[in-house]
Order: structure tokens, then sequence, then C-alpha cells
């Protein structure tokens, strides 16, 4: 018998879309308590949608933004999280058509593996391939797998060091509240995935496990594929002290991923300031990622 877990889907006005393909896709995983966590007020959209799928699992929190977050989706999470019924949650992104995969998840968090308390259990997401680009991406990254071999355990320590949280996650929440403060979460842009993994690696206590298995269907392309995340790696590539080692290390990830505005953000990045790129320096990607606020900058600019 499956142990009782909560599902928390954040939806954003304007997803009603996708909110229609993946809650009864969620719903076939028959969880004990499913919290929906939308924006107040909410799209009358996304109300028609709730009502066609009458569960008694389904719970609805409405949630303003709060002036004192710098990021609301970190602020829509961590209200999903803290008002989720169980302790093992698996928190997903409304473009996620989940696998029954997923589940296996469920057998790790929270458990004591390996002399490691297993605080997040990831799964791997199948990407949209919804156009030229995409079909291109999938095929570069299929490709790097295959010139790249190795062990499944060496495997996920790259991934781990390289790759953020993506989104979809299974989460021991004390374990979790202990580790992830309210505070630092407030003070970030962008990225509560990227800190929740950031403090998982600067501590030794808790651990995460990426598991081979593909959780999910997801119908919109990975994040770091939009353009104001590639000008953001960009930008971080060409803050660093000028060698040719780092202009061929930006060029080859840009051609690696098909991402070109990667190169756009390198040569952004050496015309910034010499006090502003040894700011930038001197933190690292994930405290760029959040911290750096470039999505904001780039919006301003007309770049995003």
């Amino acid at each position: 018998m499956t142990a009782p877990f909560s599902l928390v889907l954040p939806v954003k006005n304007g997803e009603a879309d996708l909110l229609a393909f993946s809650l009864p896709v969620a719903l076939k995983l028959k969880p004990a308590d499913f919290l929906i966590v939308l924006d107040k007020p909410t799209d009358p959209m996304i109300e028609r949608i709730l009502d066609k799928y009458p569960s008694a699992s389904i719970r609805v929190v409405r949630v303003e933004r709060n002036l004192n977050w710098r990021f609301h989706q970190a602020y829509v999470r961590r209200v999903g999280y803290l008002g989720a019924k169980y302790d093992k949650l698996l928190t997903f992104d409304v473009d996620d058509l989940l696998y029954p995969e997923v589940m296996k998840g469920l057998d790790y968090v929270g458990k004591r593996i390996d002399g490691k308390d297993i605080m997040v259990v990831c799964c791997r997401k199948f990407l949209a391939r919804n156009n030229f680009m995409s079909l291109i991406r999938h095929g570069l990254y299929e490709m790097r797998r295959k010139i790249f071999p190795m062990t499944r355990k060496a495997k996920m320590q790259v991934e781990k060091s390289v790759k953020p949280l993506i989104g979809l996650y299974w989460i021991y929440r004390p374990w979790y509240c202990e580790l992830i403060s309210e505070k630092e979460l407030r003070e970030i842009y962008n990225g509560e995935d990227t800190l929740l993994q950031f403090r998982l690696i600067h501590q030794d206590r808790f651990d995460y496990m990426l598991l081979d298995e593909v959780g999910c269907w997801s119908l919109r392309e990975a994040n770091e594929n939009l353009l104001w995340r590639q000008l953001e790696l960009g930008i971080y590539f060409g803050a660093k002290p000028r060698s040719p080692a780092t202009f061929l290390n930006c060029l080859l990830y840009a051609f690696l991923h098909a991402d070109p505005f990667v190169m756009k953000g390198f040569f952004l990045g050496r015309g910034l300031p010499d006090s502003e790129r040894r700011h930038i320096a001197s933190s690292t990607y994930s405290e760029f990622i959040m911290y750096g606020n470039v999505k904001e900058w780039a919006e301003n600019q007309g770049l995003a």
C-alpha cells in the first residue's frame, strides 16, 4: 500500500491551458492530498477548469503578492509546502504531465541511505519538442549522453554538481524546513530550486537523489533555454577574467546546447564596468542566478 503523500502545484494566472492537461494526469496518481496554489485574484479560466475535476483530495489556496518577498514563485511554493497535509510531498510545474514512474521517489525521500538523510528526490523530465530548435537541443543532449558514457553513479555526481533541480521533485518537509529559512528565500530574485540545491551541496547531513527515471513529459522547453537564461549564463562567462579558455568554454557550451544567446550574453558581460565584472566573478553561478536579477534587467532592456 502506498504511503499517503501530498501533491503541491503552483499555478500562475495565464496558465489555464496548461492546467487543463496536467491536472487530470496528476489525479491519476491518487494523492491523498492535492494542494493547488493560485494567484489572488484568480484567472476565471483556472476556476472553470478546477470545477471540471471535483475531487475530495483537491484543496485550493489563493496567494496575494507579498511585497516582503522579491520572488513571488518562491513565496507561492513556500505557502504550498507549509500548507500540505503530509510531510512527504511531490512538487511539480503546471506544464508537467506526470508519469507513474515519478512515484518511485516516494520510496527514498525522508529515509537515511548510506549515512545521509535523503531530503529531496528528483526525476528527469522528458522535455517538449515544439519547434526546430527544441528538436536540435534534444538531439544534442542525446549526443552528449552517448559521447561521454559513464557509470550511473558517476553520471549522477556530474549532474548533481552542474544541473539545478528542475521543478519536479519529492521533498521531506521537516528536513526542508530545518535547512531552508524563510529569510533567505525572501532575499532571492530567482531560483528557489537553485537555493535548495545550493544549500544541500554546502552541508553534510542532508543529500538529494537523482533517479534515472523520466518522471514527466514537460509541455514547455527547459527553463535554461529561455532567452534571458541564456543571456544570464553568457554574462557570467563574460564577467570572468579574460582568457582564451573562458571564451572557448562559452562558445563550446553555446554550440553543444544550441543556445546562441549565451554568446550575446558573453559580450554583454565583457562590456560591463570592471567593478561589476569583479563582483559577478567573485560569486558562484548559483549565487548569480539567485541574486543577479538578470530577468528584470533583460526585460527592461527589451532582451527578453
